[in-house]
């Protein structure tokens, strides 16, 4: 919490952008569930041949007038035609404000890293001498260019992605309230098991990019110390005990590098076997009560 307060204080100067994607995402979300909703009473109609009579509940009632405006129950065919139209218009519409949220995103990142950066300079030559003589110089490079341009990574998941995905999953959970309640509420089962199962994940990842941040200070470490002073490696002829040093560190990061990636990959099938695994037991469970006898 203590982290994103104060990333929030240099997205501050920044507000009109943030506003700018944050409100683009959250349309985008809309109109892509509204691209989907469209279908259900329009396709409830086609198939089974009924008149389309506005349910009860104002979101409902308002989803079904809507359709009405394109569904001739004598002409099927136009009527689908049209409906189309409006999906590929409605989607069309929708990728206009995604293009948005990346353009203002993009720079809204950018901006935050660079504040960021001179930021963490003006500080730096306002530290003790004593800071300097404990701390390698790679490893004082390493935090104010890489430790800065991995907080891109940081804004896009605060701002972009987290408001993107929440506004996704309310209109996804409002759809799916239009379909049934009692499925609905069975389906956020899904949350909880996903966090579970992922934090011990998380968790390691975490300790891991510490570690790997350290030793990238390493490697930029003893390069500006070869580079620095390459007429003494030179002059006592120390470049394999130089490549020695370099090697180790570069290996050291790498190796840090693929176990966390071991451990990054395990997310994706971990949280894709949980949600099928419970998607299908709605699927069960919605399938029973419609074949039921005595059913609809």
């Amino acid at each position: 919490m203590a982290l994103s307060r104060r990333l929030l204080s240099y997205l501050r100067p920044h507000w009109w952008r943030m506003v700018g994607t944050v409100s683009s995402s959250v349309i985008a979300a809309g109109l892509d569930g509204l691209s989907f909703t469209l279908l259900i009473p329009f396709l409830n109609s086609l198939f089974h041949q009924t008149t389309l009579t506005p349910p009860s509940g104002a979101i409902r009632a308002i989803l079904y007038r809507m359709v009405g405006a394109f569904l001739d129950p004598n002409h099927p065919l136009q009527s689908l035609e049209a409906m189309i139209v409006a999906i590929v218009i409605i989607v069309a519409i929708k990728n206009v404000f995604v293009w948005m949220s990346g353009q203002l995103g993009a720079a809204l990142q950018e901006l935050v890293t660079r504040d960021m950066r001179d930021a963490v300079f003006t500080h730096l030559q306002r530290l003790p001498l004593g800071y300097f003589q404990r701390t390698k110089t790679g490893q004082v490079m390493a935090k104010v260019l890489s430790d800065t341009e991995q907080t891109k990574a940081l804004v896009t998941e605060l701002v972009t992605k987290s408001i993107q995905n929440a506004a996704q999953i309310v209109v996804t959970v409002v759809i799916l309230l239009l379909i049934s309640v009692k499925l609905t509420l069975l389906s956020l089962v899904v949350a909880p098991l996903l966090t579970l199962a992922l934090q011990p994940i998380l968790r390691r990842l975490r300790h891991a990019y510490r570690r790997l941040r350290n030793e990238y200070g390493e490697i930029t470490s003893v390069l500006q110390e070869v580079v620095s002073g390459i007429r003494l490696v030179k002059s006592f002829a120390a470049e394999p005990y130089e490549d020695g040093r370099f090697i180790e560190a570069n290996h050291g990061y790498a190796g840090g590098m693929v176990r966390v990636a071991r451990m990054a990959v395990l997310s994706q099938p971990l949280t894709e076997v949980i949600g099928t695994s419970v998607a299908v037991m709605i699927l069960w469970i919605g399938a029973r009560e419609v074949l039921a006898p005595g059913a609809g």
